[in-house]
């Protein structure tokens, strides 16, 4: 099915991290689509209605038509491949290597980070404490992309175009200056970061951009800490 013939309709809540990547992949692609908000902090996505949509109960998911893809590995790769047409989210065959690349740091994210992200949002802790959890959640996950950002990076994440891997490092990012973090000791993640965060179509798929997000939160973007 071809995008044109029907409007995805995206299951989301402003401040899901893998909800933002696919906010933003639909935003360079200059695509329309329809927002469902699933407020998972009320645990709509456990309900019935949801689960009937998306059996995983995951969040984000896209219908389709009468399809329903609820991974977002696979909603980008179906993004990409539906809107087949530049900006590419993986770079162009014959560079093999460059879209391993990008796959690498999605498999990064999708293991490593978004995994342990999950649990730490579920605890307890506050202040210092939650600040402390956060920051070593973290750094398990940027420690790798650091040094594969460090060979691979020009102006974003692999040479000189933005990809998939751009996405994936903007929202990690994101989401932990959010809660407070120190990333100045990652110096090529935040030069990749910052150029992002000059392009208009990942500012307007940021969680803080959403008009579902409420404004006393707003503030807490720039809670972190890039460095000088």
């Amino acid at each position: 099915m071809s995008p044109e013939a029907s409007t995805p309709v995206l299951y989301q809540f402003f401040n899901s991290v893998a909800s933002e990547m696919v906010r933003i992949s639909f935003n360079l692609k200059k695509a329309q689509y329809i927002k469902e908000n699933i407020d998972f902090t009320v645990g709509q996505n456990k309900s019935q209605e949801y689960i009937k949509i998306n059996p995983t109960s995951y969040i984000p998911a896209i219908k389709v038509g009468d399809q329903v893809i609820g991974e977002f590995t696979a909603i980008l790769e179906y993004i990409e491949e539906a809107y087949s047409y530049s900006p590419h989210l993986l770079p162009p065959i014959p560079d093999f290597l460059g879209r391993a690349r990008v796959r690498e740091i999605l498999s990064i994210t999708a293991t490593s980070y978004l995994p342990e992200y999950r649990a730490v949002t579920y605890l307890k802790e506050e202040g210092d404490a939650l600040v402390k959890l956060f920051q070593d959640t973290f750094e398990n996950s940027i420690r790798p992309l650091e040094a594969i950002i460090s060979q691979s990076s020009g102006v974003y994440s692999i040479k000189d175009t933005v990809s998939a891997a751009d996405i994936a490092l903007f929202v990690m990012v994101n989401s932990y200056l959010r809660v407070g973090c120190n990333l100045s000791s990652y110096p090529s993640v935040v030069k990749v970061y910052r150029n992002l965060s000059k392009i208009p179509e990942f500012i307007e798929g940021s969680w803080y951009s959403q008009p579902e997000c409420p404004e006393n939160e707003k503030a807490a973007k720039d809670s972190g800490y890039l460095g000088h």
